[in-house]
């Protein structure tokens, strides 16, 4: 915004002034009024006033969204983008202002003609603006800037406060003013009026008071400012303090507000003025310099100074100078070494022309010579650093000194050592000699700014006839401290330093540092013993002060440490050298190949500096070889197929920016002459290097070995291939028992199936022929139970098979334990409702007892293999029916508790048997998560037979029963030893406990499990257990147990409904139709037989491709949904020709992803391989389930119902637990 030009004096056309007619038209017209109002003065007033200040025009700025002043003074003007702030286009500086200080709440004070003066005012972009109204329509607001708190510092500024304008000036009138007015000068004006405006408008508000040039002054006014206010300027070349220009004001004022040294140079004279910090710099110059012209005031120095003035002020620029070297007297001597650094800027007047000279100025003398000492001890610390012996440590630490000019005027170095030759009977010998002087010889290793021959300096003294400066050795010694010594004070003889000077400023050197070496580590030989001493010249033109002594006693520490260094490794090399080269022998004995390799410049392939004899014969190199790595024969020998790979490594090796280790093997060929591919037992060679690497990260040297490692390959070798025989005898053993498995289920399945169709028939005839006669009914008994032998026959020899796979998977360690989550509960309810027929036929009453320790657990779902937990339950309960069904009294309890710590009793108080081998804790495998561990423990309580103590410390043995029990119960006797494996695997123990015979007996045990997360983290395992989801084996673990505990007859007296034998076809049978896919014959016409019997239409396929090319013709197939044949089961065996049951399960639900087949077609696999893995094999590749041979038709009629239920409820599960247990 344009601030509007007001001229105070420019007449209206009117007669009227045109500054009056912008105060409304109440003034009058008259002459005399216009004369009053120009006696006002206030538009020069407000113009002269150094406060921002504007008038508002009430009647039109209250319609007006922003102010309109319609006056503005120059200070408001010149005050960059205040007027904007004011208006209201530019929003106000916020730091210091109230939150409630808008431009919106300014704007309402400013305009509020009804309060009266303010002397508190509106706070407003960090001023305090204060207001009067005249003649109720003009406002007049001005502002004054208040002290604000520094942003960085968090202090104030350090402009000093005024008093009250009152007690200042106690102006009250007009005639006050212009009185005053007439008395002082016109530069003056200024102030006078701006203090009769803050008189006229009444305010009592403070203000900054800092114009030293100022006529009064206030009382505390320091001394600098009255010997700057007391001057008596006219006598100098800038004329009286009242006749200087407002620049020479501004920029005195700024000079002497300046808290660090600075000066002003004025005028054409360059008249000086300086600040209050200024006498630091030349205290020799005060008060001389004030008023004085730079070239009197210096006059040595304007020669120098005087070009440098003429081109600053040609060029009109400043210039900076960084550590100037000054000589100044300021106490120590007319010449003290001092270090300024200061900036030279002009000053100019509003014309452009350069009216003086603003220098600020900063000493930099402590930092400066602290530097430079610094830089003298890390010079001799390097120097000294390089020094192996203290031969070459003096040159090192003469080379050192030498380098510093300044602080080391000049220097003798002496060292101490022993003198066998001298003896002394005198007493202050001996005084000398119980120093650790008087017995030893003196020698001047080196010295710096000392002509050879000088007095101070002898060339070698004997401790008991010090001369020269050695003579001040011992009171060195006897102080333990830096010695001083100055002419000045008679501690030190003129003519010990009569011609020796500075080496920097040529003066006399007057002082001298006497310092004595005492190592205080290293060898007892050494330590708190002098070794030397150390003599230095101080500087001629600084003082002696805490700072150059603090800077002798680290240059002392820095030189002992050295010196100590350097001792410590003279005694250290030659017992160094002796290990060297004991190592070197050893490594010479060795039977391993030992190289060292050189790095550098010159050799950057690498030098050999060190190469054992076992090296030559392991690389088939000659010993007079200095041949690089590159160049070693070592590469022509390797065998071409390790090459590349050692070549990577070894160049790894070198281009690591880091230390590095390697190892490789390669082979080189045993027989001379003949190349390593063409021998077939070459040698083996080992390589293992590391590199060392130097300070600046490059490679410095390898160091490494070759081992001869062939016969630990043979070993390796033999090892493997025993290793893979064992793995083919394996392999052959399982293939064995897998072909013997194969081929006895296969007969024993068509046996069990044609014994079930004879008993069947048979039972058919005889219920029609019972009034027969009795010859025929008992010709039919007869045959009715030897089919029923042939079917416990086939049965046991089947239990004999399955138990001897499973001990042969527990001997080969191969059986695995898969958790999933589950109820055990619903276990044992599962388990209680498998065996309820042959509770009911062998009149058995049975108890489920959950103990209350399972309820506080509070459990629920547990992480555990329910299918190992089912298979230890079935064989216990199995036990206690076949020992229980006999007694006079029956009953079966099966009890579950849990604990969070490990049992070692029962629930009754007995003790479990002993682990008889050590397991791994499978519960800590990663698919057991993280969660509590929890021990469920069983109880199987029967009121059988009872067992006595001898009975029972056999009873878990392999083929171990009770005595004579076999005979009468049957049994391979691995049952319980299987049952004790598996609980032992699942981190548990087992126990059997028995009053006496007839009396009973208690199975217990307890296996380990984990508390689960919540059901989303097992996806995979949230659906509810079934005994025939469980794991791979369940089913037959399930099936083979209830063939265990139950014979053919109780079998079908107590199995469901669903496994008992049909007599004849019904009618919800009648729509069922299987496809059998089997290439034997035999299994298929029996098979075929049975299932026609029960009422389903069979068809037939003798290998997968058959089986595929019927599902075409089925309403599985697309196209075929409304015309297609109708398709219940598939029954697949899983060894065919052709096609095999896996390729054609895998190919079904292959053309089932593509849509060739619409829905999911149910297949079972009916097999003869019984293994775990052989299990999991065919439910991975897409069987839906497996009935291993050789099976029940109420088995597999079962298991038909079951998956035909599972898929008509839309909820087809196959059995992805089996899979993850994988």
């Amino acid at each position: 915004m344009e601030p509007p030009t007001v001229n105070p004096r420019i007449d209206g056309g009117d007669g009227r002034d045109q500054d009056a007619a912008k105060f409304g038209d109440d003034v009058p017209s008259t002459r005399s009024s216009s004369q009053n109002f120009q006696s006002l003065t206030m538009i020069e007033v407000l113009e002269q006033d150094s406060r921002p200040a504007m008038v508002l025009d009430l009647e039109v700025d209250k319609t007006c969204l922003n102010l309109k002043p319609v006056f503005q003074n120059r200070a408001l003007r010149e005050t960059h983008g205040l007027i904007d702030i004011l208006t209201g286009d530019v929003p106000p500086d916020l730091y210091g202002q109230p939150v409630s200080s808008t431009y919106s709440a300014f704007k309402t004070w400013a305009l509020d003609a009804t309060t009266a003066q303010q002397p508190a005012g509106f706070l407003y972009h960090g001023m305090t603006w204060t207001s009067m109204t005249i003649n109720k329509r003009w406002r007049m607001v001005n502002g004054i800037k208040e002290r604000q708190q520094d942003r960085l510092t968090g202090t104030f500024s350090t402009a000093r406060w005024g008093p009250k304008v009152d007690s200042v000036l106690p102006l009250r009138k007009e005639s006050d003013a212009v009185e005053l007015a007439a008395e002082i000068s016109d530069a003056d004006r200024k102030s006078v009026s701006a203090t009769f405006l803050q008189q006229a408008l009444g305010t009592t508000h403070h203000y900054l008071e800092f114009d030293s040039t100022s006529t009064c002054l206030p009382a505390d006014t320091n001394e600098h400012i009255k010997l700057f206010r007391n001057l008596d300027w006219a006598k100098t070349p800038l004329g009286p303090m009242k006749s200087w220009s407002t620049e020479l004001r501004h920029t005195a004022n700024l000079l002497m507000g300046t808290p660090t040294p600075a000066v002003v140079l004025w005028g054409p004279e360059l008249t000086l003025l300086y600040n209050e910090a200024y006498p630091e710099i030349v205290p020799d110059k005060v008060p001389g310099l004030m008023g004085n012209s730079v070239r009197n005031a210096f006059p040595g120095s304007w020669e120098t100074w005087e070009p440098f003035f003429q081109r600053c002020a040609e060029s009109g620029h400043g210039a900076t100078f960084e550590d100037m070297q000054l000589f100044l007297d300021r106490g120590f001597g007319p010449q003290e070494e001092c270090y300024v650094s200061f900036s030279h800027a002009p000053v100019f007047d509003d014309n452009g022309l350069i009216l003086g000279w603003f220098q600020h100025i900063t000493e930099t003398t402590r930092r400066k010579v602290a530097e430079r000492r610094m830089a003298t001890i890390l010079q001799i610390g390097e120097r000294t650093a390089t020094a192996r012996n203290v031969n070459d440590f003096w040159p090192q630490l003469t080379a050192g000194l030498e380098a510093d000019i300044c602080d080391t005027s000049f220097a003798l170095l002496y060292s101490v050592f022993e003198d066998s030759t001298t003896h002394s009977d005198s007493d202050s010998a001996a005084a000398i000699d119980s120093e650790g002087i008087g017995t030893k010889k003196l020698q001047l290793e080196g010295s710096v700014g000392v002509p050879k021959g000088h007095i101070a300096a002898p060339a070698q003294v004997n401790g008991n006839d010090l001369a020269g400066i050695t003579e001040h050795f011992r009171e060195a010694h006897q102080t333990g401290e830096p010695l001083l010594l100055q002419v000045e004070d008679g501690t030190l003889a003129e003519d010990l330093v009569l011609g020796l000077h500075s080496r920097e400023f040529l003066d006399p050197c007057t002082a001298v540092v006497i310092i004595e070496i005492v190592p205080t580590t290293g060898y007892p030989s050494h330590r708190n013993t002098a070794v030397g001493y150390v003599v230095l010249g101080l500087n001629t033109r600084r003082p002696f002060d805490s700072e150059y002594f603090h800077f002798i006693q680290v240059l002392r520490r820095q030189i002992t440490t050295s010196m100590a260094a350097v001792l410590l490794l003279e005694e250290e090399i030659p017992e160094l050298e002796d290990r060297s080269l004991q190592l070197q022998n050893f490594a010479d004995c060795v039977p391993v190949g030992i190289f060292v390799l050189k790095y550098s410049a010159e050799c950057p392939d690498g030098n050999y500096v060190y190469r054992n004899d076992k090296w030559y014969e392991l690389i088939g190199a000659h010993t007079d070889s200095e041949s690089t790595p590159n160049e070693s024969p070592i590469w022509e020998l390797m065998h071409k197929d390790d090459y590349d790979e050692v070549k990577k490594s070894w160049t790894g090796l070198m281009l690591s920016e880091e230390p590095c280790t390697k190892s490789f093997s390669f082979r080189v060929p045993r027989m001379n002459g003949a190349p390593v591919e063409d021998d077939p037992d070459p040698h083996w060679i080992l390589t293992y290097a590391f590199s060392i690497l130097d300070g600046e990260g490059k490679l410095n040297s390898i160091i490494g070995s070759l081992t001869d490692i062939t016969e630990q390959k043979r070993a390796e070798d033999t090892q493997k291939l025993r290793k893979e025989e064992a793995l083919e005898s394996k392999r052959q053993q399982e293939t064995f028992i897998d072909v013997t498995s194969h081929e006895m289920r296969n007969p024993l399945g068509a046996i069990l199936l044609s014994a079930d169709e004879i008993i069947s028939s048979l039972q058919s005839v005889q219920c029609k022929i019972q009034e027969a006669d009795s010859t025929l009914q008992e010709v039919l008994k007869n045959s009715i139970d030897a089919a029923q032998v042939i079917v416990d026959c086939a049965q046991h020899q089947k239990r004999i098979v399955d138990d001897i796979l499973t001990v042969s998977k527990l001997d080969s360690g191969l059986f695995s334990i898969s958790p999933i989550e589950v109820q055990p509960t619903t276990v044992v309810n599962n388990l209680l409702k498998m065996f309820g027929g042959e509770f009911a036929s062998a009149a058995i009453t049975q108890h489920l007892q959950i103990d209350q320790s399972f309820h506080e657990q509070k459990i629920d779902r547990l992480l555990l293999d329910s299918s190992r937990l089912l298979q230890i339950l079935i064989n216990i309960v199995t036990n206690a029916i076949k020992f229980t069904k006999f007694q006079e009294t029956r009953t079966i309890t099966i009890n579950i508790s849990a604990s969070t710590v490990q049992p070692t009793k029962t629930i009754r108080g007995h003790d479990y048997l002993p682990a008889h081998q050590c397991r791994e804790d499978l519960t800590a495998k990663p698919e057991w998560g993280d969660g509590e561990v929890i021990y469920l423990e069983f109880a199987v309580e029967d009121s059988g037979r009872g067992l006595t103590v001898d009975e029972m410390q056999l009873l878990f043995m392999r083929f171990s029963q009770a005595p004579k029990t076999h005979v009468n119960y049957g049994g391979s006797g691995l049952g319980l030893f299987i049952s004790r494996e598996l609980v032992e695997l699942q981190g548990g123990q087992i126990c059997v406990a028995s009053a006496g015979k007839h009396k009973g007996s208690d199975f217990s045990f307890y296996i380990k499990a984990r508390r689960t997360g919540s059901a989303t983290d097992y996806p995979a395992r949230e659906r509810g257990y079934s005994i025939y989801q469980c794991d791979a084996q369940s089913a037959y673990a399930v099936r083979s147990a209830i063939e265990h505990a139950a014979d053919g007859a109780s079998l079908r007296k107590s199995a469901p409904k669903s496994l008992q034998f049909a007599e004849a076809p019904t009618l919800e049978n009648t729509s069922r139709h299987a496809l059998i896919v089997e290439d034997n014959i035999v299994n298929q016409k029996v098979l075929k037989k049975q299932l026609v019997n029960l009422g389903y239409k069979v068809s037939i396929a003798n290998h997968g491709i058959e089986c595929l090319d019927f599902l075409k013709t089925t309403r599985f197939s697309k196209n075929h949904e409304n015309n297609g044949t109708d398709l219940t089961i598939v029954l697949m065996d899983s060894e065919m020709p052709i096609m095999d049951g896996l390729t054609c399960v895998r190919r079904i639900r292959e053309l089932q992803k593509v849509g060739a087949l619409v829905a999911h077609v149910p297949v079972i696999a009916i097999t003869a391989n019984a293994r775990i893995e052989q299990v999991n094999d065919l439910l991975l590749a897409g069987m839906d389930d497996v009935v291993s041979k050789p099976f029940r038709i109420p088995e597999l009629i079962a298991q038909i119902e079951k998956l035909e239920t599972t898929l008509n409820k839309g909820t087809h599960a196959k059995i992805d637990s089996v899979k993850i247990g994988v």
